[in-house]
């Protein structure tokens, strides 16, 4: 039996499109791929700070770092994943009081809906990383408001 690999890359001028977010590629030395503790779709700001209380519970007790990757919809306003991502860091920062360097934000991309994906990664787990499922240009920036 034969099989044909097919390898796809990105055009290079198609570099604009990656999202900036996207964490470096880093040697690391860890073993295991963490767990997603929560993931959150749309819903309001008090809402989503009860889940940020539970997320912070979940870190208190542990040597762990946070990760918070934001997602924008196939609607977006203009740097909407990571100003989602860097509001959520400064709740936990200003109200939970968690330091600032145990928290990473990383701007995911783009999903067929806005989400939320709340880890907590502990020594030998590998940080998270995003898993886009949207292709920018399928995406329609809006300028103002949801409609």
């Amino acid at each position: 039996m034969k099989y044909e690999v097919s390898i796809i890359f990105g055009a290079a001028d198609d570099s604009d499109l990656e999202c900036s977010g996207l964490p470096k590629e880093e040697p690391t030395n860890c073993e295991y791929l963490p767990d997603a503790f929560d993931s959150l779709g749309e819903m309001g700001v008090k809402l989503e700070n009860s889940f940020l209380d539970n997320f912070y519970f979940a870190l208190s007790n542990k040597k762990a770092t946070a990760y918070i990757i934001a997602y924008a919809g196939m609607r977006a306003r203009p740097d909407e994943a990571e100003k989602r991502a860097d509001r959520a860091k400064r709740y936990l920062v200003a109200v939970r009081h968690l330091p600032d360097d145990h928290i990473k934000v990383i701007d995911g991309g783009y999903r067929e809906k806005r989400e939320l994906e709340l880890y907590v990664v502990s020594e030998r787990v590998c940080p998270p990383t995003p898993s886009p499922t949207v292709d920018p240009r399928d995406v329609q920036i809006v300028k103002r408001g949801r409609k």
